[in-house]
């Protein structure tokens, strides 16, 4: 057996077509014409084509949608569907295309789970044009360049290719899910159960990327943490490996699974070691690890990053600050990043969507602004000198110095942290902040990058105002408070 089977047979002449293709075929040899030269890219089953063949073509019909092809060495005809061929003007150019094509010619592959996905494009954002069956054959056509297939950071083994279906549709597929055979050489390989197969009901989580659900409150809002947004970041999934990985800034896990149940609900769970999927009615895919993989530590982390921000600042002080991080007992916070516990329900669930925007872009864009941010702030001079607290100099490459700064140690600036250090327009100051201050940055002293110090800022051609802000005034990268009686001025030169 040379090929794989195909629901879609070739077509011998019928005694009523036969009849009236052979008018034509007569009157077509009589004027001498062909309508080009093919090069065959599936031959149909026990035609006697060889796959990569050049055939001149006689006819072309649109009502069967069929060629009517010269077979090599002989005086017979054949009917054949028009996606297997690839037809050209002349001899020489189809000839050219068949060198080109004789690596993959016999080169066959099938999906190793249902659902796997051509897309219209060689990367994974791009629109699906068809999904496999599990085992399904398609014929490969070349080898590409396209998007990096990656998992949590790490390039998943495989390639792209440009891949025809036994109905003709034409698109790109990743190898990773493939099984590939040469069919001059041997028969085609049958499904084992090392090769595992994946419902259909799962297919989204494995064909999709998904990202953390506060990706798409950042984009949206134009404020990118990039202590958050990272590529690192997601739920990934390897079904060669039968593992999927959770990364969030508070949370990392891999998870080996042996097979996935579906329960009665409508959740999938991962066996053996228990964690729940499921797709929330807008989509967003939610993920419950198992509570024995929640620490105190996470839990905390988790509320503080996912909850929604202040709307006003009227009460906020040091102490409503961190309890409007941590919500109160009973309380249910839905936020960017999944659902948050309660007494009453203690599961942490992590959310995510899908990808439809390409987080290096978004982090370009934001390296770009902080970049221009600091460009501004140093446009009208980059020293600045305060009667108590030192020389501080800001380059444009995101460089400080600071000098006799000891009034500041340590309420300010930790004891031995030198003078060296990058600066780094990161955050961000709540709306009600904007009349007052005008931005805020952090400094990372080469000494130790561990204990960052933070400030908002205020500026003109001639001075500039710096207030320290703690840790505990910052959420999300965005700062809440800051205590005017603790600012430091400077003069600019």
């Amino acid at each position: 057996m040379k090929l794989a089977p195909t629901p879609v047979k070739s077509r011998p002449l019928r005694a009523g077509t036969a009849a009236f293709f052979s008018l034509l075929l007569m009157l077509s040899t009589s004027c001498s014409r062909l309508e080009g030269w093919g090069l065959v890219l599936w031959a149909p089953e026990a035609s006697g084509i060889d796959q990569g063949a050049v055939l001149a073509v006689e006819f072309k019909s649109n009502i069967s949608q069929t060629w009517i092809v010269q077979v090599p060495g002989s005086e017979e005809r054949q009917e054949v569907e028009l996606w297997r061929l690839s037809v050209y003007d002349n001899k020489r150019q189809a000839q050219e295309a068949a060198e080109a094509f004789a690596e993959l010619a016999w080169i066959f592959a099938a999906s190793r789970r249902d659902g796997l996905v051509l897309r219209e494009k060689p990367e994974i954002a791009a629109d699906q044009v068809y999904r496999l069956r599990l085992d399904e054959p398609i014929k490969l056509l070349r080898k590409v360049s396209g998007a990096r297939v990656e998992t949590g950071g790490q390039e998943l083994e495989g390639a792209w290719y440009s891949a025809l279906t036994s109905d003709g549709t034409s698109g790109y597929v990743y190898s990773n899910q493939l099984t590939l055979w040469d069919a001059s050489r041997e028969d085609r390989p049958a499904l084992t159960s090392d090769k595992p197969a994946v419902d259909a009901r799962m297919m989204d989580i494995f064909d999709v990327t998904w990202r953390p659900e506060y990706f798409s409150s950042m984009e949206a809002s134009g404020k990118v943490d990039l202590s958050r947004y990272q590529t690192r970041f997601g739920i990934f999934t390897d079904p060669s490996r039968k593992q999927l990985r959770v990364e969030l800034p508070w949370f990392s896990k891999a998870y080996n699974y042996n097979n996935i149940e579906q329960a009665a609900d409508g959740s999938f769970i991962l066996q053996p070691m228990g964690a729940v999927i499921y797709f929330s009615q807008r989509g967003d895919l939610v993920f419950t690890p198992p509570e024995s993989d929640i620490s105190a530590a996470v839990r905390r982390a988790f509320q503080a990053q996912t909850a929604p921000l202040p709307a006003t600042l009227a009460t906020t002080t040091a102490d409503s600050n961190d309890a409007a991080t941590t919500p109160a007992a009973g309380s249910t916070t839905a936020a960017s990043g999944g659902t948050s516990a309660t007494e009453a329900d203690p599961a942490i669930r992590f959310t995510f969507r899908r990808q439809t925007s390409d987080p290096r872009s978004i982090i370009a864009t934001e390296e770009r602004r902080r970049l221009n941010v600091l460009a501004n702030f140093v446009a009208s001079g980059e020293y600045f000198e305060s009667l108590y607290n030192g020389v501080l100099v800001i380059t444009p490459t995101g460089r400080f110095t600071w000098m006799n700064y000891e009034t500041l140690v340590p309420s300010v600036i930790a004891e031995g942290m030198g003078d060296k250090g990058e600066v780094a327009m990161d955050l961000f100051i709540h709306p009600e902040m904007a009349g007052t201050w005008q931005g805020a940055f952090t400094l990372r002293f080469d000494t130790d990058r561990r204990k960052p110090v933070s400030f908002v800022y205020r500026s003109d051609q001639n001075s500039l105002t710096l207030v320290p802000v703690p840790a505990a005034d910052i959420q999300q990268a965005t700062v809440l408070r800051a205590d005017a009686e603790k600012a430091i001025f400077f003069m600019r030169y």
